[in-house]
């Protein structure tokens, strides 16, 4: 038997199941293949209200070093990694039939776009003779493996991730370590531009696994306490490996909880294992909610907000986008994904707050915008993450939640320092204004050397006035 693989958002020999099942049914006859242009594109080219630019450079990039990274692990097990620029729906059966494939395996996507794509493949595999084995992979629990007592899909986090608990987690596969020689063309892909300067972002499973260890080492233990802290390096910046597939859901929980394990009376790791893991069951989450509710993609999760009419400004989106609000914690957020393809998960929360309950946008501006620019952009996660804050989405309390944007950065960022690194205008201010520079006494400005209006905004819009009115407007619906 010989089986074509066909990978996709799991660019990676360790630890992937429908290449280890691959594997051991064609008894190493597998053949190593890649469609570049099998990627669900949406957002990829901006509209006419989402600003200028070339799409996510720092994502191009990742996806450049994990397929190279790719390339060089098959080239290890004894074969080459085929490329096909092509459609899926085109690639594909070429493949398997210059390969000489009886079978094509691959390992799921729940996206609504990639679920379509999919079927359209097996279809015309099946047509055309050759069979197709689909598996688990991506999520450490599958959509319909839970559901309520009903019968019907989640809504609430707690109670999905209380069910998702008693299942266990499956442990790590070994390494595929032979693949077939083969004819098909080697292939290419396009070499990405130069990266962004700062925060260069190394892809690949290799890269994946120097992260992971870092990360279990020297953050974990923090994880817990300080995963919230702007300028703490308790994260572990492991959502891009998660998003390509350079590294398995099911790699990383077992690297934390074994080094949890491995240090019983260490409470604070322990405390730390649990919570990164329940983060890592928020990613199945949102996969499952967009699996079983597609509506969600490009509308609200809520149908009663479909339509609201958000009444914001819509030249306050571009001072959103360059960090020029006058917030300096929101605008410290939205330098550092344009610099670097990346944003702290709480940055993330207070950005996507601002937009929708200060400036009163449309959150799926900012959710495309996102899409566009970050390293990790991965669909379900950030549409929910986005309707969660803009309080269309699954949360119990939809729209209550409205953050401050001053109180955020004096709990998450007390001392300023996340802000004067991507706010270099404010580095001279002491941490006592550093977060509300319009409240500074006309000394510190000056010993500061910031004027107001010239080298850094004035505020664009009042908290407190905005607050009132989003409140109101989700209120008349």
């Amino acid at each position: 038997m010989r089986v074509l693989f066909w990978f996709r958002n799991d660019l990676r020999l360790a630890d992937n199941t429908g290449l280890h099942e691959a594997a051991r049914d064609a008894a190493g006859e597998v053949v190593p293949f890649h469609a570049t242009g099998s990627a669900a594109a949406r957002h990829a080219t901006p509209g006419p209200d989402e600003g200028a630019g070339s799409v996510a450079p720092a994502r191009d990039r990742f996806a450049h070093d994990a397929l190279a990274d790719l390339a060089g692990a098959v080239g290890q097990a004894g074969s080459r990694l085929a490329i096909d620029p092509a459609p899926a729906l085109e690639a594909v059966p070429r493949a398997a039939r210059l390969a000489g494939a009886d079978a094509v395996y691959w390992n799921d996507e729940y996206e609504p776009a990639l679920e379509r794509r999919d079927r359209q493949v097996e279809r015309a595999l099946r047509a055309a003779g050759v069979a197709v084995r689909r598996f688990h992979d991506r999520l450490l629990v599958p959509p319909e493996a839970v559901l309520t007592k009903g019968g019907t899909p989640f809504v609430v986090y707690t109670a999905f991730r209380r069910a998702c608990e008693v299942l266990p987690i499956a442990s790590p596969l070994p390494p595929v370590t032979r693949l077939a020689p083969h004819d098909l063309p080697a292939g290419a892909f396009e070499q990405p531009g130069p990266a962004a300067a700062p925060g260069r972002w190394a892809g690949g499973a290799a890269a994946g696994r120097r992260r992971l260890t870092h990360f279990v080492r020297h953050g974990l233990a923090r994880y817990a306490a300080g995963r919230d802290q702007l300028a703490d390096d308790a994260i572990s910046r492991l959502s891009a490996d998660l998003r390509a597939g350079t590294l398995s859901p099911r790699t990383v929980a077992a690297a934390v909880l074994d080094a949890a394990r491995a240090a019983p009376r260490d409470r604070a790791l322990a405390a730390s294992a649990e919570k990164f893991v329940a983060e890592l069951r928020w990613r199945d989450f949102y996969a499952h909610v967009l699996h079983h509710f597609p509506h969600c993609e490009r509308g609200a999760f809520r149908r009663e907000y479909a339509d609201l009419d958000w009444p914001g400004d819509p030249s306050h989106l571009d001072a959103w986008r360059a960090g020029l609000t006058g917030y300096p914690v929101v605008d410290a957020a939205m330098r550092e994904l344009a610099a670097t393809g990346f944003m702290h998960n709480r940055a993330r929360m207070i950005a996507a707050s601002f937009l929708t309950k200060d400036l009163l946008l449309d959150w799926r501006l900012g959710e495309r915008h996102f899409m566009r620019l970050l390293v990790d952009a991965d669909l379900a996660s950030n549409n929910g993450g986005w309707q969660w804050v803009a309080g269309t989405g699954t949360d119990a309390q939809p729209f209550f939640r409205v953050f401050n944007p001053v109180l955020q950065g004096r709990r998450f960022d007390p001392e300023g320092a996340y802000v004067r690194r991507w706010v270099p205008e404010l580095g001279r201010l002491g941490a006592r204004w550093v977060h509300r520079p319009w409240e500074a006494t006309a000394r510190a400005l000056d010993e500061a050397g910031i004027r107001l209006g010239t080298g850094y905004p004035g505020r664009i819009v009042e908290h407190e006035e905005q607050r009132d009115l989003a409140l109101a407007l989700y209120r008349a619906r």
